[in-house]
């Protein structure tokens, strides 16, 4: 069968700290700012947020 992918995301102190006191789902302009600030691109920022809303899911 298809065995499960563990997925590994870079920490960041900036985009978890995002997470956890102001949104899961940050607005396209939070997330310009993050990536500005972190020096990553948006779409870096986007794959992070997505990555840890899996990390935190519940296992089956």
């Amino acid at each position: 069968g298809v065995k499960d992918k563990k997925i590994n995301f870079t920490p960041n102190p900036f985009c978890e700290k995002v997470y956890q006191t102001i949104n899961k789902f940050p607005p396209s302009d939070r997330i310009l700012g993050l990536s500005k600030q972190i020096g990553w691109t948006t779409r870096e920022v986007e794959r992070w947020f997505r990555h840890r809303r899996m990390q935190s899911k519940p296992s089956l």
